[in-house]
Parts: structure tokens; sequence; C-alpha cells
């Protein structure tokens, strides 16, 4: 069973607090988050979506990859490095040979990657205190 919710948001001088600075998950809401996340990766690979959502068959490596890249841009909201495209390929890989299960191996990515705090927080300034082009649209599209 999915939870409805996660943990209620945090108010803060009048405003909802939605910083990992101010405001930190408790373990009730980390399990909601989980249960969420593989929630999310279970519909993406049912019968009825794989087409529009994965694409191609991801026995294929080469599919998986795409699907990292593709799907983790859209989730985090920015390109993913290379180092972060390695680790959630080898998570897929780890679990596709464990499973022996290709689709499982995409739903633990898709888990993963919206469990991220890349995902549930935003983090707007690059290193240098100045907006990066994702950063903007992200802020932008928050706005409105």
């Amino acid at each position: 069973t999915v939870p409805k919710t996660a943990d209620p948001d945090v108010v803060e001088g009048g405003f909802k607090i939605i910083g990992g600075a101010l405001s930190v998950p408790s373990t009730r809401g980390v399990e909601s988050i989980e249960k969420m996340a593989f929630a999310v990766g279970s519909e993406i690979i049912a019968a009825e979506h794989r087409e529009r959502t994965i694409g191609c068959d991801p026995i294929d490596d080469a599919c998986a990859r795409g699907f990292i890249t593709k799907r983790g841009r859209q989730i985090w909201r920015r390109p993913l490095s290379a180092e972060e495209t390695s680790r959630l390929f080898d998570l897929f890989t780890a679990v596709k040979t464990r499973l022996d299960n290709p689709l499982a191996g995409i739903e633990f990515v898709t888990a993963a990657l919206v469990q991220s705090p890349h995902f549930i927080f935003r983090r707007e300034l690059a290193a240098d205190g100045r907006y990066t082009n994702y950063a903007l649209v992200s802020r932008l599209s928050f706005l409105l």
C-alpha cells in the first residue's frame, strides 16, 4: 500500500520550508518516500506504460543507459554526471543479474532516482554562488 503523503510541510515564518538545510524528513517520511519511489518504479515498468516510459527492451544495456540518461535528466531536473550515470547503471546491472529480470533493474533505478536528494530537494546555486541554466529553469517551473 502506498501512503498518500510523506511528512506534512513544515511552516516557518508563514512560509513552507522546502530546503534540506531547514527541513529534515522523519523516519516515517523517509519510509513513505521509499514506498512512493517503488510505486513509481512499478508504474514505469507496467506493461501498459512500458512503451512510453522505457521505449525499448532493457535486456539491452544500451537501452538501460538511455533510460538512465533520459529519465535521470527529467527526474533530477539536470543532466546526470558520468559518475552518477555509472552508479545507476551498476545498480541496474546488479538487480538485473541478481533477480534475472531487467525490468526489476529499471524499477530499482527509478526508485533510486525518485528517492534521491537531487529529486526531493532543490539545489539551485552552483559552487560559485551562481544559478546554473538548469537551476533557473527549475526555479521558474516551480514559480509557475
